[in-house]
């Protein structure tokens, strides 16, 4: 039986949306429209995302097995920011993005912190464990090359 060893979120730059992840518009559709192939060409020819006031980050929670496995427990999640000078990157730093990500990833504000959630997700993976031993494992945020590039320059 495999043991968590280390638990953490995996901090990453958001790419733009891709127009052929999406259906196109059905002119027949009555009703709210849910985002189109045409509504992602729309928002991205706009240069939101060619913004360098601005950038998004996508995170991925993982756990990692004393197997040296590592499975991904969570995904969906992310966080942004925006620089009113027009440059977001020479205000950013490693731990400000450190801190950004334990927010967003922690319990939701007035919540008391649980991994009961945790236990019942990594048991849906087949790994057996509980909130004791969780409690004892560390906990690390990381982050894509690619973050660091930006970070450095």
């Amino acid at each position: 039986m495999s043991r968590v060893v280390l638990l953490g979120v995996v901090c990453d730059l958001r790419d733009p949306p891709r127009p052929e992840d999406y259906p196109p518009r059905d002119p027949n559709y009555v009703g709210w429209s849910p985002i189109t192939r045409e509504a992602i060409e729309e928002e991205l020819a706009s240069g939101r995302y060619d913004d360098p006031a601005q950038q998004s980050f996508d995170l991925t929670e993982f756990a990692e097995l004393d197997d040296g496995r590592r499975v991904t427990v969570r995904e969906g999640r992310g966080f942004g920011g925006r620089a009113s000078d027009g440059d977001y990157w020479p205000h950013e730093t490693r731990e400000r993005l450190r801190l950004n990500a334990l927010t967003t990833v922690g319990p939701d504000e007035g919540d008391p912190p649980s991994n009961e959630w945790l236990v019942a997700r990594l048991s849906e993976l087949g790994i057996t464990t509980d909130l004791a031993s969780l409690a004892e494992v560390p906990y690390r945020v990381e982050f894509i090359e690619r973050v660091l590039e930006r970070l450095r320059k």
